[in-house]
């Protein structure tokens, strides 16, 4: 090998979600140079309030250096906001921002549902205020950032679920964010985006996954925002994708309106720790060479 010349794949074809998440973060490698061949999604799941649990789940990823393994990031509804804070920040936050602020009733009132004064979520709020004042989300980081951010949206007129990526404004995240969330009845009319109406992701598309796989992913972790009636995570193995899916490992009574900020707090401790368990006990047994990853 010549002086200057790119070192050969540090991982190889034959290896599993965490050893190619963790043989990245040993190599020190970034989204924008990689020197292997994979593409490892990270795949949000929706669920209203249920999202503390994924944003405990993202925030452990950041605080465990796991960021920059991944290329692309797929949120659906609540996952959406989670996936956003990710890729923008790493998630350092993402979790707080449920019992501090999604908590009171700017968020979900049903006094302003019965009053009619306006609908039961108020995503605007979230948007407008808290990802703009409250707590600054860097829109910049996404529309420039090195890992791509995609976000799961149903279309009104056909049913069918669509992926937004690639937008150059705040304002524009900002709308796709609330179409992802916008579940009908509960958070008002449908948001218009590019002349069409678009409504809950998770209607049409729940978990990203499929679309994940079709879509390139070699290697895909999904944080699920449902509670497994046994504890530990699910590795599934493909024709194709290799995946690794997580849930919380205790069922802290959290549903998709809840709005107790202590169990909203507890939810995204139990997603923590469902992602803290999973990387320190498998850790042990990855081959952290990886058939020759460098350090």
């Amino acid at each position: 090998m010549s002086a200057g010349e790119p070192m050969a794949d540090p991982i190889g074809e034959g290896h599993d979600v965490l050893d190619v998440i963790f043989c990245r973060r040993r190599s020190q490698s970034k989204p924008a140079s990689r020197r292997d061949p994979h593409r490892v999604a990270l795949v949000v799941e929706g669920g209203g309030m249920r999202g503390a649990y994924t944003a405990g789940m993202v925030d452990a990823l950041a605080r465990l250096g796991l960021r920059d393994s991944f290329d692309v990031v797929y949120g659906t509804s609540a996952g959406a906001f989670s996936a956003l804070v990710f890729a923008a920040k790493g998630a350092r936050g993402a979790s707080s921002i449920y019992p501090e602020f999604l908590s009171g009733a700017q968020f979900i009132s049903y006094r302003r549902l019965r009053s009619g004064s306006g609908p039961l979520m108020n995503l605007r709020y979230l948007t407008d205020e808290v990802l703009t004042c409250k707590r600054p989300l860097d829109f910049d980081e996404v529309c420039d950032g090195d890992i791509s951010v995609r976000l799961v949206a149903t279309s009104l007129a056909s049913g069918r679920p669509a992926t937004f990526s690639g937008l150059r404004t705040s304002d524009d995240w900002k709308i796709v964010l609330r179409a992802s969330a916008c579940v009908p009845l509960l958070a008002g009319r449908p948001v218009i985006f590019r002349r069409a109406r678009w409504i809950d992701g998770s209607i049409g598309e729940r978990i990203a996954l499929p679309r994940a796989a079709r879509e390139g992913a070699t290697h895909v972790l999904v944080l699920r925002s449902r509670c497994a009636s046994v504890v530990g995570e699910r590795t599934i193995r493909t024709a194709q994708t290799r995946v690794l899916s997580i849930r919380p490992r205790t069922d802290c009574g959290v549903g998709p309106l809840t709005t107790s900020a202590a169990m909203l707090a507890e939810a995204s401790r139990s997603g923590a720790d469902a992602v803290f368990r999973v990387f320190s006990r498998d850790a042990r047994k990855v081959r952290l060479d990886c058939g020759g990853c460098v350090g």
